[in-house]
């Protein structure tokens, strides 16, 4: 496992970023009930390389400052630190929380933003060929 990193700032100055969002990553089906209901039953980073991504993660300790401004508010930190909002999930899997009821913990861990986009760029690139294909066959939009 990679290093200590002291605060949330270290992780927030190390920009990039990418647009991909939870239904770039996941395999989608039609409700039952609701023939036009979408549902996400696999998603990709928070299953087949959940691993992956635990490995890249950095233990971090925030101060009690941070700790008031992200308890229950992975999208803001996810906000912060990668510029979007939408990268909370990824934060609650490798922290292995459920809930952003969960998210209370001083002590988390974080991946850097660099090697998120180069984790996600790689899922993508494998993936999306086979997502894209399950998707349209099961008429998913």
């Amino acid at each position: 496992m990679p290093t200590e990193i002291s605060s949330i700032q270290e992780f927030i100055s190390m920009k990039p970023m990418n647009n991909s969002d939870f239904h770039a990553y996941s395999y989608y089906m039609k409700s039952s009930s609701k023939g036009t209901l979408e549902i996400p039953f696999r998603n990709l980073i928070t299953t087949d390389y959940l691993s992956d991504f635990k490995r890249e993660a950095y233990k971090i300790t925030l101060t009690d400052e941070e700790f008031r401004k992200y308890k229950y508010k992975p999208k803001l930190l996810a906000n912060d630190i990668y510029g979007n909002s939408e990268f909370h999930y990824i934060i609650l899997a490798i922290n292995g929380l459920y809930s952003i009821k969960d998210f209370n913990k001083k002590t988390i861990y974080l991946i850097p933003k660099k090697e998120l986009l180069n984790l996600l760029s790689y899922v993508y690139a494998s993936n999306k060929k086979y997502i894209d294909s399950y998707n349209y066959s099961h008429d998913i939009t």
